[in-house]
């Protein structure tokens, strides 16, 4: 396998046992929607994914939502999405998490860029649903999932595909595969989108979660605040970027594995080393929640 492309404020013990608590905080159902299409409110496609709700929501309550978006492993075979909807539904969100495919041999092509679609029919889906702030909703997302979220934070992407009216509220890209953003950014590689939509941003709260030491960056711990560094500097004040020491790409993930990746070695050609890093995985479920939390507090 290739890994592509009104809240209260908590202190960092509350945190540690959201992260620690069961899973059966939050009761989960499969739910079905349509894609959109570009520029116009309809779609054809059907998404199916997974929605989690804190159990103990009060009723009437309207919650903020999370839509967290897998790795090219695909949703069958990750496993990553779960842990962080178990520790966000116990943090009183609403969790999203759409099946894309079910592994890396069901990727549409045209790579992460293919799937902007699903990610504002999930954010249609979610502002459409009584027990939901339309206003706080934010969409995180990992590797391959990253890429998504970090090009859904576009204003090309809101334009061509956010007709509904409703906007993300905050972003958070894990190990997004920084030097390709840098590279599309700078027109330095054929980007998925028009090169200058890397240029326009829509001003939410977008924070990118790293690893130092991360194959697909060459193992360089500067390479995710480079690439916000190329983009324009009145976008920057957007971005945040949070690095992990001892981390390796999909440090959050259930297995660690070897493979030979071209986009490795910042697009040499390397051999990726994926490692699970619990004590990483903790911090950065604890940071996101914080993350979230702050952005999208009324």
């Amino acid at each position: 396998h290739r890994d592509l492309h009104s809240f209260p404020t908590r202190r960092s013990s509350d945190l540690l046992g959201i992260i620690s608590a069961s899973f059966c905080a939050s009761a989960q159902e499969i739910i079905h929607f349509p894609t959109v299409n570009s520029e116009s409110g309809g779609g054809g496609e059907d998404v199916e994914a997974a929605l989690s709700r804190p159990a103990d929501a009060a009723q009437g309550s309207k919650l903020p939502a999370v839509i967290l978006v897998h790795s090219a492993w695909g949703w069958a075979e990750e496993g990553v999405t779960g842990k962080y909807a178990a520790a966000l539904t116990k943090a009183g969100f609403i969790t999203l998490e759409p099946h894309l495919f079910a592994n890396s041999k069901g990727i549409k092509a045209g790579g992460p860029a293919a799937y902007l679609p699903h990610a504002f029919a999930a954010l249609k889906y979610l502002a459409s649903r009584p027990d939901v702030d339309p206003q706080r909703i934010a969409l995180a997302g990992y590797s391959f999932g990253g890429l998504v979220s970090l090009v859904s934070a576009t204003s090309w992407a809101n334009t061509k595909y956010g007709s509904s009216g409703t906007r993300f509220a905050a972003f958070a890209p894990f190990y997004p595969i920084c030097w390709v953003f840098a590279a599309n950014a700078t027109g330095q590689r054929r980007s998925p989108v028009p090169t200058d939509a890397w240029a326009h941003w829509t001003g939410a709260p977008v924070r990118i979660y790293a690893g130092a030491i991360d194959d697909y960056d060459d193992r360089d711990p500067n390479a995710c605040q480079n690439a916000v560094n190329s983009i324009p500097a009145s976008e920057q004040k957007s971005f945040s970027v949070r690095v992990f020491p001892d981390a390796t790409h999909g440090w959050d993930q259930t297995r660690s594995d070897n493979f030979f990746e071209k986009l490795a070695c910042k697009g040499r050609g390397c051999d990726n080393h994926n490692r699970q890093n619990p004590e990483a995985t903790k911090q950065s479920i604890g940071d996101l929640i914080e993350f979230l939390t702050k952005s999208m507090s009324k």
